[in-house]
């Protein structure tokens, strides 16, 4: 099997790659099929992700890597901030993801928490569903994505607004400030209108400061007035991603 590196980290595996390769397999699966929806979601993500191709012995190197470090080694404070005002705060009991670098220690701490449910999705809008489950059970749920995947939920956002469900996301933005790959551009333009055109209030966070007042009200639009909202974590808050040019 073919393995992918992430040049952003001086060769060590991407993101994406790691929460992909864990979830489908071991480095030693003969699985056939693990091995071609593996092969085919990384072609993907070389492209979006300007992910380079190496050579097939680095591939159990990559799998057996210490991904938990990788992905904890320079997460924000205002990260863990946040996933305390969800739960503790709030009562959130319920995460939903499709792993990302930019939620990754709500996703880490979701994880490791015995007290919530930490559901990594497929797609996004399975998110969608989840979170309207969650209140008809009672629970309070948060959908965890990629601007990139808002697209993906445009027809479940029919089900939250003739429902009148609740809804709260936390959108990571790409196609933003300092965004460096062309790829990302469409949908970070399109991911507020797309929102706001179904029926979701969109937050804006450009700093540290906003973070913690912009999301508690959130919350209290979503779980008290039972309202749609999307609170959109701009790449001022988290910095573009750096790409060698050329």
């Amino acid at each position: 099997m073919k393995s992918y590196v992430d040049l952003r980290r001086g060769g060590g595996p991407s993101f994406n790659f790691m929460s992909n390769a864990m979830r489908l397999g071991p480095s030693g699966s003969t699985n056939p099929k693990s091995a071609k929806w593996l092969t085919i979601y990384l072609k993907m993500e070389m492209l979006f992700e300007n992910i380079a191709l190496v050579t097939p012995e680095h591939a159990h190197k990559c799998i057996s890597y210490n991904f938990e470090e990788a992905r904890m080694s320079d997460a924000p404070a205002w990260q863990g901030q946040l996933y305390d005002l969800l739960k503790n705060e709030f009562d959130v009991t319920q995460f939903s993801y499709v792993p990302d670098a930019g939620h990754r220690e709500l996703i880490n701490r979701s994880i490791a928490d015995p007290d919530v449910h930490s559901v990594s999705v497929t797609t996004e809008e399975e998110g969608v569903a989840l979170q309207c489950g969650a209140h008809l059970g009672g629970a309070r749920s948060v959908l965890l994505m990629q601007s990139s995947g808002v697209g993906n939920c445009v027809n479940f956002f029919s089900l939250v607004a003739h429902g009148r469900f609740p809804f709260l996301t936390f959108v990571s933005m790409r196609g933003d400030f300092g965004e460096g790959n062309a790829w990302q551009m469409a949908m970070g333009k399109a991911t507020q209108p797309v929102l706001e055109a179904s029926g979701i209030t969109c937050l804006r966070v450009e700093n540290e400061e906003e973070l913690i007042p912009t999301s508690r009200a959130a919350c209290i639009t979503a779980f008290q007035s039972e309202e749609a909202i999307a609170v959109l974590l701009t790449q001022k808050l988290l910095g573009a991603k750096a790409f060698p040019t050329s």
